[in-house]
């Protein structure tokens, strides 16, 4: 399965506003992490569809308990590295290479290529290959936010299942595919 924890910006009247004096805690589904200026989805895994679903849920109730005149602002927005990392269960805790290679390939870069990378990257996130290890499994640490839209959302977490659904030598065709 895979799972995602998503980060978002809050903005009021097109001024960006700390995410904690909406949200609180590190236990709930919308909630802060790290930095209390960003908020974060913490959607139930499983496969890509499910997991994007829980996203469109998650954003709409976070809509509906923030009110008017409050956005959720996704994406790379150029004064907030915002992330998108996704959790990967289900192939053992060792990382595998090829798959951060495949993860890289078809998900970070193209989304760097969409997004401010370099305000990611000055600020220490966003580096290729980035990873953490986790209870359940991984954490692939590199991607921008890609809850800017829901077909980039269902895009972005199509791709990593699918990627995590390959085995090593399919993973070596893809990567040294160009």
């Amino acid at each position: 399965t895979i799972g995602a924890d998503p980060e978002f910006a809050i903005s009021y009247r097109r001024h960006f506003v700390r995410a904690d004096n909406f949200l609180s805690g590190y236990n709930s589904e919308i909630g802060v992490d790290g930095n209390s200026s960003i908020g974060e989805f913490r959607p139930k895994p499983g496969n890509a569809s499910f997991v994007a679903a829980e996203v469109r849920r998650l954003i709409s109730e976070c809509k509906g308990e923030l009110g008017p005149n409050h956005n959720i602002v996704g994406g790379s927005y150029f004064t907030y590295p915002l992330g998108g990392h996704i959790h990967i269960s289900g192939r053992g805790h060792s990382i595998e290479p090829r798959l951060l290679r495949a993860l890289n390939k078809f998900i970070a870069k193209p989304l760097n290529q969409i997004s401010n990378a370099s305000a990611r990257r000055s600020r220490g996130y966003g580096q290729l290959s980035s990873y953490r290890t986790q209870p359940h499994g991984w954490e692939y640490r590199s991607p921008a936010s890609w809850i800017s839209h829901p077909t980039l959302t269902k895009g972005v977490l199509s791709i990593a299942y699918w990627l995590t659904q390959r085995n090593e030598d399919q993973l070596q065709k893809i990567t040294d595919n160009k």
